[in-house]
This record gives C-alpha cells, structure tokens and sequence, in this order.
C-alpha cells in the first residue's frame, strides 16, 4: 500500500521527492517507500521539522519564500524549495505521513494549492485501509483464540474420557485422526475437515456419564447395561450443546452410532438421512474398536478388520465411505496405537 501511496503522488502532484513515512518509537521513523532523492537506506533526507509537524496531527506546507525558522536546518540544507507532509490519522493518532518536497529549483512551475487536497484524500484513503486491515487482523487473532480455546477445552474432555476407561486411551484422537483423513478423500473442504476431526475427538464424550464398571467389564453386558452404553450419544450431545463453537459437530456425535440399514441407535436412521459427520465416524470408530484390544477380547489384524468393513458396507455402514476409507495410509495410525499402547501401559 505504501508503494501505491508514493506512486500515485509522485506522478500526480507538482513534487519530484515522495515518501510514505511511520513512526518507530522515541524520535526515529522508517521509510516504508519512497521516490526520487529521498533516502530508502541510511539517514533519510527531508525536512524533519516538517515532518514533526505534521506528526501532531494537522497537514504542514512550505514555501521557499516563508521565513525558516531557525531550527529548520534540513530544509537549508537540502535546499527545499517547497515541501508537504500530510498525516495519516487512525482515530486520534497519526500513523504515518506522505511527504512530499521540491529541492534545487526542481519545481515543475505548476501550483500546489491542489497538491494539498490530493494528497490529503490519499491519506483519508490510506487511514481507512489501514484501518479495515487492523480490524481484520484483529478479528483474525480473536478467532485464533477462540479455536485455540476451543481446542484446549476439547482436549481437556478428551483426557476427561481417557480417564473413565484406560482400554479405550487414545480411541478418540485416533478416530479424529481417520475421520479427517476419510473427508480429506471426500474432497470435502477444509473447514468441514476441521469440524470432522473436532466431532471424533468429543464423539464419546457422553461415555463420562457411564460407571467404569460398566465401560471396562469385561464380561457380557446386561441389558440395563447396554441401554446405559447406548445412551451415551444422547448424553454426549447434551453435554456440548451449550458450547457455540461446537454447534456443527452435535449431529455426528448423536448418530455417529446409526447405520446404513436404520437398525442402529439413538433415532434408527438409515442412508443419508443419517448426516455425513455420523456416517463418517461411524466407519472410523468401529475400525478402530476393531483394531483396539479391549477389556472383554484381543484386537483384530488390519486385514480381518478391513474384511469385516468391507462385507458390512451397505449394512452398517455407508458404502460410499467404506470404498473410501480403504485408502487411507495407515502408518501414522499406527504410530498413533504403538504410542497409545506404550502411554497405557506406563500410566498402569
């Protein structure tokens, strides 16, 4: 923008000399551009009395015939033959100047008097740019805050979930690592990816509302048992509800436990009127229970476990999905479970 500034008053005005100029702090400046015998390296070379002027905030002219006051040295020194420096005001500070001067007879013998209105209008322009692009970068930063709360908080329940059932550790991060990978093969876009990977890491937050006596027993459930395990999507979906940010993960968590034949649970879906978030992490959370030893049975190998997807596609799960999913790379899967595994067994 800068650039632009110099520019534009450099061929539109009577002044061989331009340069868009901000404060540094203390008495210093830096050049941000400039064009003709203004100096873009070293000590610059224009009328610092001028500039200072104007730096309280009201646009500054000169002209050889006024009387120099005495402190005015650069303005002997250089030869000046008329000079302007425009301020540029962010509410009630000045953020920068354009100046502009003719030294050594340089004037092109045309009037300033509309030299003064351009180049006020330049920095009019300059300030509100300059001000949309603060507001946008401080938008920018809250919303890095915000997510980076939000991912804080999310990590924090994940833990919470961990904690309940040392069989299941890591089961959610893991599952938020295939879920994002499956919508990355989706082709869907990149924030409907960030909301995927945010809905498997919470997808079983609703398990903290079930005894571990019955999350980790490891004989066969009960039915009254089972109806406690079944609740937790409701559960999980209750929890979050009341957590903006979370909004758009809400459905998957509820029916990330449908199927594609409608003979899942909580509400008896089927196809695609089960939402997508659900149906993809409905892929990715039985394969990785699958994979996972758990306190009733050992783990499956990778090749039964794809079987196992593969024969139930058009069942359980969406079909679509399942083709899909066969061509995730899985080593980062992997190291995810031997890390996992290796985290379990020291905490124990």
């Amino acid at each position: 923008m800068a650039e632009a500034l110099a520019t534009a008053a450099s061929v539109a005005t009577a002044f061989s000399n331009v340069a868009v100029i901000r404060p540094v702090g203390g008495n210093r400046i830096e050049i941000l551009a400039a064009k003709g015998r203004i100096a873009l390296e070293g000590s610059p070379n224009m009328s610092r009395s001028l500039l200072d002027a104007a730096m309280e905030g009201e646009p500054v002219r000169f002209q050889k015939a006024e009387i120099v006051d005495a402190q005015a040295q650069s303005i002997m020194q250089y030869s000046i033959e008329e000079a302007l420096c425009i301020p540029i005001i962010i509410g009630a500070s000045v953020a920068g100047c354009i100046y502009l001067d003719n030294r050594d007879g340089q004037a092109k013998g045309q009037s300033v008097d509309d030299d003064v209105e351009f180049c006020t209008g330049l920095a009019e322009i300059a300030s509100l740019a300059m001000s949309n692009l603060m507001r946008v970068d401080i938008e920018r930063r809250h919303t890095e805050e915000r997510h980076g709360f939000l991912l804080g908080t999310v990590s924090a329940l994940v833990s919470a979930i961990d904690a309940k059932d040392t069989y299941t550790c890591g089961h959610s991060e893991r599952v938020a690592w295939l879920s994002k990978e499956l919508a990355k093969l989706m082709n869907l876009d990149d924030t409907i990816i960030e909301q995927v990977h945010i809905c498997g890491l919470v997808h079983d937050i609703g398990k903290i509302g079930i005894p571990e006596t019955i999350l980790q027993k490891p004989g066969k459930l009960t039915d009254e048992e089972f109806d406690r395990i079944r609740a937790h999507p409701v559960i999980g979906e209750n929890i979050l509800k009341d957590v903006p940010q979370l909004q758009p993960v809400l459905p998957g968590v509820r029916s990330h436990h449908e199927r594609w034949d409608g003979k899942g649970y909580p509400d008896g879906s089927s196809g695609e009127e089960t939402p997508l978030f659900g149906r993809i992490l409905g892929v990715a959370d039985a394969f990785d229970a699958m994979c996972s030893s758990r306190a009733y049975r050992d783990g499956l190998n990778r090749s039964e476990v794809l079987d196992e997807l593969t024969a139930c596609a058009g069942q359980q799960f969406d079909p679509k999905l399942v083709q899909a999913f066969l061509k995730i790379n899985f080593i980062h899967y992997d190291v995810m479970i031997d890390f996992h595994v290796s985290q379990s067994s020291s905490d124990s």
